[in-house]
């Protein structure tokens, strides 16, 4: 198994984990692999770990390719710019 994590806010923990199987001769029986993206829930306080690779690793023992999404909660997690921004669509929906 490939394990590859990129991250993409150092401060906040935020970034993405993926576990992809090996691309081997005596897998191509296999074809191709659904992928599946896991979001450990926590109420946007915290990113749940019980929730996280375990979960990922069950669907990798499976075969599934899988990954683990560490979004941006508590201090760092930010609704004000996506509201405003939704704000804005819908003022500028109105006025057209």
């Amino acid at each position: 198994m490939f394990i590859q994590e990129y991250l993409f806010d150092q401060e906040a923990q935020a970034g993405l984990t993926v576990y992809l199987h090996e691309e081997k001769a005596e897998y191509d029986r296999v074809g191709n692999r659904p992928f599946v993206l896991v979001i450990p829930g926590g109420g946007y306080s915290f990113c749940s770990e019980r929730e996280a690779e375990p979960i990922a690793l069950n669907f990798a023992a499976q075969g599934f390719h899988a990954g683990v999404l560490r979004y941006h909660v508590g201090v760092h997690r930010s609704f004000s710019l996506s509201l405003d921004r939704k704000s804005t669509r819908l003022n500028s929906s109105h006025h057209d």
